[in-house]
């Protein structure tokens, strides 16, 4: 099994003295997908102690950035400067550049070389993508995320391949150096994390017996805290009503089912993560998310190999926002013998304090066709055996 990378590791990333600030953004980002549940202040840190103290570190230092992307962002518009001003010079006559005789001249022992030059546009490894860059392209032309690419510059063009973003022929669209410049720093931004490749895939986990029990996390915030920090801002949109299944029961709460005595607590369950029995788990159907906390990912016996990297943020109704560790996908059971249902769930992992274990929000809820009702403190679910409860 590979061994964790540390801190350390980290910490120690550098920019060496012949890579461009482009060619280390590119490898800082993918190295830090090593550190999943680093603290994104740790991650700033280990980010500037790694740059050359040139022009853009000390304009890092003058404004500190507040957030990772912001981060990233500032550099690549940093990198579009200096190509920006490095054409501009070499619309002229290049400098003659002097060398020493012995570094080029031929001996007997050794061969005539070329000398050493700087490779300013040398291209650094492309990100893993789970897409290829065509589709990618053919998904988001319409969005106005990306510019006009510069026309291409070749004098003779090969008639027979074509690229979609120049819209002219040379060279094909998957090849295109403009378009996977511009994706790849649409990802660095955080718009299309979702198209970056995950490390590996996860499977379900076959059905066998509880293997642990995981009850309250020691400390956190109360009830009535900030434990709806994983709901996002969204805009609510109008559904068109799908035609209910024939075979489908109806799902119905009835006054009998109200329980006697009233209070506005909140709605909270045990489901089976995997082969984990896992309590206080908390309904929250205003979640555009479902939460799994960083202490409780840890008590299921993951690792940060388990953990897709990510580059969105979770709001909360405060406006206050936090950046998740990654996203998990695990099998998750919800049932009251001799009803229950099983469905694969994408946990966002968060490493915060907090009362519960995990949070159901709107994905789970609508996968499992879930109807909750606060008023009865219950939960019901359509299963091939009928109507589930809890």
């Amino acid at each position: 099994m590979r061994p964790k990378p540390s801190v350390a590791t980290l910490l120690a990333l550098s920019q060496s003295e012949d890579e461009s600030l482009s060619q280390f953004v590119t490898r800082f980002a993918v190295e830090i997908r090593g550190f999943p549940d680093a603290h994104p202040s740790l991650i700033m840190q280990a980010f500037l102690r790694g740059l050359k103290p040139l022009r853009f570190f000390w304009s890092l230092i003058e404004k500190p950035p507040t957030t990772i992307p912001e981060t990233f962002q500032r550099a690549n518009q940093y990198v579009a400067a200096e190509a920006l001003m490095a054409g501009r010079r070499t619309d002229g006559k290049k400098p003659r550049v002097e060398r020493p005789r012995d570094a080029t001249s031929a001996t007997p022992e050794q061969p005539r070389r070329r000398p050493a030059r700087l490779e300013p546009l040398s291209r650094p490894p492309p990100l893993p993508l789970n897409t290829s860059r065509t589709e990618i392209f053919l998904q988001i032309r319409e969005k106005g995320l990306l510019r006009h690419p510069n026309p291409m510059k070749a004098t003779r063009k090969d008639r027979s391949k074509y690229c979609r973003f120049h819209r002219d022929y040379g060279h094909d669209t998957e090849a295109c150096h403009d378009l996977q410049n511009q994706i790849e720093d649409l990802i660095r931004r955080g718009h299309l994390g979702h198209y970056l490749k995950e490390s590996k895939e996860v499977t379900p986990c076959p059905r066998g017996p509880v293997e642990k029990q995981i009850d309250v996390i020691s400390g956190g915030l109360a009830a009535g805290g900030n434990s709806s920090m994983a709901r996002k801002a969204y805009a609510r949109s109008t559904v068109k009503k799908r035609p209910r299944p024939e075979l489908e029961p109806e799902i119905t709460f009835g006054a009998e089912e109200v329980e006697r005595s009233h209070h506005d607590d909140a709605l909270v369950i045990s489901i089976r993560i995997a082969n984990a029995q896992v309590k206080r788990v908390m309904i929250d159907t205003g979640s555009s998310t479902d939460v799994l906390y960083f202490d409780i990912f840890k008590k299921l016996g993951l690792t940060g190999e388990d953990l897709a990297p990510m580059s969105l943020t979770l709001t909360g109704f405060t406006g206050d926002s936090i950046f998740p560790l990654g996203t998990t996908t695990l099998p998750v059971t919800i049932e009251e013998e001799p009803r229950g249902k099983t469905t694969l769930t994408t946990f966002m992992v968060v490493d915060l304090s907090s009362a519960y274990n995990v949070i159901l929000g709107l994905p789970m809820l609508n996968k499992l066709k879930a109807i909750v009702s606060t008023y009865h403190r219950a939960i019901k679910f359509p299963t091939a055996e009928g109507i589930g409860e809890l």
